[in-house]
């Protein structure tokens, strides 16, 4: 065999070898990221709160730990109430909460008081669960603000976090119209 015919098999087989390890690789990264693509596709998360319905009441704003519900409009077209649910990861110290929220009212120059307190419940994908519902009565300063005058707030410890439910209206004494709203919530996850 002659040199030049050696050095061109060489060449062809060199190349065949580069070409091939080219596809394998190619190959291999291809399988990669069409896997990893199917297991990163996301996937539809559901809201952890439903609205199961209160005549009266809305659903608003909704996204996977929260939801708000808002009560029919006045005649003037401002809402009269509305209610709000949060789930939050972690542990809730009821009397620390209630503390914090009466500190920063009082520092913004309001005045709140503890009127009522009420046992409520929460409707879960397996049964009810009870929590109090704290309910305010806050006059504000003489500012230009003037602060909603009815404020609700309960807490519910589940097992991996809890939830914060809360109401608010214009006047104290419209509070008693979000319990309809408030025992509408369902929490879809256990």
């Amino acid at each position: 065999m002659n040199k030049n015919t050696k050095n061109h098999k060489l060449k062809y087989l060199t190349l065949f070898i580069v070409l091939a390890a080219i596809a394998v690789i190619s190959g291999i990264i291809f399988m990669q990221t069409n896997s990893s693509s199917r297991k990163a596709a996301p996937q539809e998360t559901k809201p952890m709160f439903s609205f199961t319905g209160a005549t009266g009441w809305r659903q608003g704003p909704t996204n996977e730990t929260s939801m708000a519900l808002f009560g029919n409009e006045r005649k003037d077209k401002t809402s009269a109430c509305f209610t709000s649910i949060e789930y939050h990861h972690g542990t809730i110290d009821v009397q620390s909460e209630v503390q914090k929220m009466t500190e920063d009212s009082n520092s913004l120059g309001n005045t709140i008081t503890e009127i009522a307190t009420q046992p409520l419940s929460l409707n879960t994908v397996n049964d009810k669960r009870t929590y109090e519902l704290r309910q305010y009565r806050v006059a504000g300063s003489n500012s230009s603000t003037e602060p909603m005058g009815g404020v609700e707030v309960g807490y519910l410890q589940l097992d991996d976090g809890y939830v914060k439910i809360t109401g608010n209206c214009e006047t104290y004494d419209e509070l008693q119209t979000t319990i309809p709203a408030l025992q509408a919530y369902k929490l879809e996850r256990r």
